[in-house]
């Protein structure tokens, strides 16, 4: 079987830890930063997104996951993408210019992410005018700025509105006073990438906190060979010097007592060897270039012991262009643009009436005051218009403890869009708690994605618009059973089933031959997770996750494109001798069908990550190596491409230096 030789290396750390065992104590105990966190202390992390307010995993009415400060450390994990591959139910695509995260069998081509809805200290990223979120390089945050990420599975609508169809993610950023000095990072590795990156924190006269972040990166890539373009005058198949890409982003964030003032920019540029849409295969013009920002401030005061009241405002843009070089322009290079600025204000009041009851209500305005898109060739414009638009939303969620074991948290929130109208959409869930250890969700909850500015009002050479697109819909229905089996043993089993309409993609009127976007689809998608969770004595840490999904088209019960049947998920983090550690990974997917209908062949990978201790007291070096055994493997192609696979990168080393002050 094709995952046998890959557990060879997570059998291998337990080789490692059982001769590390007699090591010195003193060694890691002299270390504080190489204190395991218990599974008391994980399972005690407050998670905010699935309620606007803290709760633990086991109150929170949702199916949760938590990736912590630790787990990116000892795993290496460079970008959000990767950290979020190695959760139960995820997996990702790359078409070498952007990752896709695929959730619980859903992962339509070239969405950009935009049924993910994506989150930075609860502040919502996902830009107005693809709808897209960035979860890989593209996003530009040192993980180690990252205190830790949420992951709420299914819908958030409820809360959230639009794009928070298949998972809510959160990533939550260190605190000043937890960095409490600096930190500097230095990468290089294979492809030619290196990157920096420099994280300063620090409470000042006990009311002010303070954090600061910067980073840069760069690759050269690799020449890619795809079959279908090969041919002499095409370089036999070869795109050389396009897999590049280069990222710089800033970060911070100023508390003050009640106040927190927080801003984010970022920006990639990436070449694009896979000659979408028709362009000059391995034409070095071809490239896109992303970059977003935001400002927010919030306000967050206790009014008495039972009433809490949140009032924030915000303003964010976001700037994409992509160059085209097309042989029917005669050698002329099509040059696409999009603009987007909003502005919003969000008030919430949280109301405990009596101590076994929390009432929360809320209300956003948003005005989206800029959502253009270009297109240009030479010096003919092909389209242009700007889309701008207002939302609405209120919401109100109340959460009822029973008994002792038993809580009810139902919510309704309604949004109203100028431009496509008002969805309402419910959550409710009932959490059981039998016996000490022991909990049971029954969830239930809708969500919707308005249609975006470029798929309703675009209209370009070859393509009509569609204004009458209404929003997808998502219905989700899922019981999850969650064990201590110990103390340091946690496992959880979740069962699912979804059912979407109107879900909207790309598709071509037979009346006129031009494509559109259009509510052509209905889903019905089912699956089980199962993990398991271990932190074991001496820093052993283990974890095993499965996931099967099937998802098909309700109409025709054809089966989706790019969706593993099966995904495996395994790691495990062992203490060697003098506070050294060596942490291994297996990631196994399952076969997945391509648009054009072929099948991409099921694939393992095994990536190894070695880390040194604080080095007088100061430096930490660590060793990652991403796909060890040089495994050759695909994921499907969009529907812009030719080809119906994307070669994947082989093995990959990294060395990092990190220096703390």
């Amino acid at each position: 079987m094709v995952i046998k030789r890959h557990l060879v290396a997570l059998s291998v750390v337990g080789v490692l830890h059982n001769v590390a065992a007699p090591a010195p104590a003193a060694s890691q105990a002299s270390d504080p930063s190489q204190a395991v966190l218990s599974l008391d202390s994980l399972l005690s992390i407050p998670i905010n997104s699935a309620a606007k307010y803290g709760q633990t995993a086991s109150e929170a009415p949702a199916s949760v996951s938590i990736v912590t400060s630790q787990d990116i450390a000892d795993y290496g994990y460079k970008t959000l993408s990767e950290a979020l591959s190695h959760l139960r139910g995820f997996y990702v695509t790359n078409d070498r210019n952007y990752e896709y995260v695929g959730v619980r069998g859903l992962s339509r081509p070239t969405d950009y992410n935009n049924r993910i809805l994506l989150l930075v200290d609860g502040h919502a990223v996902n830009e107005n005018v693809f709808g897209s979120a960035q979860l890989g390089s593209d996003l530009a945050l040192p993980m180690g700025e990252v205190d830790y990420i949420e992951v709420v599975r299914g819908p958030g609508s409820a809360l959230y509105g639009s794009n928070a169809v298949l998972a809510v993610v959160n990533v939550v950023t260190k605190a000043g006073r937890s960095i409490n000095g600096y930190q500097v990072v230095a990468e290089e590795g294979s492809l030619g990438s290196r990157s920096a990156a420099l994280t300063l924190g620090r409470q000042f006269w006990g009311d002010v906190d303070v954090m600061l972040s910067g980073t840069w990166g760069e690759s050269d890539g690799e020449a890619v060979y795809f079959p279908v373009f090969d041919d002499p005058s095409m370089n036999h198949g070869l795109a050389e010097g396009l897999d590049w890409e280069n990222w710089h982003g800033a970060h911070g964030a100023v508390r003050y007592r009640d106040f927190r003032l927080s801003a984010m920019g970022h920006s990639r540029s990436k070449g694009i060897p896979t000659a979408p849409w028709g362009v000059i295969f391995n034409d070095k013009a071809a490239q896109s270039a992303d970059a977003a920002f935001f400002t927010e401030l919030q306000f967050a005061r206790d009014v008495n012991a039972d009433m809490n009241v949140q009032i924030r405002g915000y303003y964010d843009g976001y700037r994409y262009s992509g160059a085209y070089p097309y042989e029917a322009a005669d050698g002329g290079v099509l040059v696409d643009s999009a603009w987007g600025d909003w502005a919003g204000a969000e008030v919430r009041l949280r109301w405990d009436p009596i101590p076994a009851n929390r009432i929360q209500v809320g209300s956003e305005y948003r005005r989206h005051l800029r959502a253009a898109y270009l297109e240009t060739n030479r010096d003919e414009t092909l389209f242009y218009d700007d889309f701008p638009f207002d939302q609405v939303s209120v919401h109100v969620q109340n959460a009822l403890q029973v008994t002792e074991g038993v809580s009810i948290t139902l919510g309704l929130r309604a949004d109203h869009y100028t431009d496509v109208g008002i969805s309402v959409t419910p959550r409710g869930a009932l959490v059981f708690h039998p016996g000490a250890g022991s909990t049971f969700k029954l969830l239930y909850g809708e969500a919707f994605r308005a249609p975006t500015p470029w798929e309703a009002f675009y209209d370009g050479p070859e393509f009509k618009k569609n204004p009458a697109l209404r929003p997808e819909r998502n219905r989700v229905t899922e019981l999850v059973w969650e064990q201590r089996v110990s103390a340091a043993i946690a496992a959880s089993v979740s069962l699912y089933e979804f059912r979407m309409s109107d879900l909207i993609e790309e598709t071509v009127d037979p009346t006129d031959g031009q494509s559109l976007y259009a509510n052509r689809t209905r889903v019905a998608a089912r699956g089980l997770e199962a993990g398991l969770d271990a932190r074991l004595p001496a820093g052993l840490r283990t974890y095993a996750k499965w996931t099967y999904q099937h998802s098909k088209d309700r109409d025709t019960g054809a089966e989706l494109s790019n969706h593993p049947h099966h995904v495996l998920r395994a790691g495990l983090v062992a203490p060697l001798p003098y506070g050294f550690k060596l942490a291994a990974q297996l990631a196994y997917d399952h076969e997945r069908l391509t648009t054009q209908g072929t099948e991409i062949d099921e694939y393992v990978l095994t990536n190894v990550n070695v880390s040194t201790p604080a080095l007088l007291d100061r430096l930490r070096v660590s060793l990652s190596v991403r796909n060890v055994f040089n495994a050759e493997y695909y994921t499907p192609a969009g529907f812009e491409h030719v080809q119906d696979r994307i070669p994947q990168y082989g093995r990959r080393v990294l060395l990092r230096l990190e220096y703390t002050h």
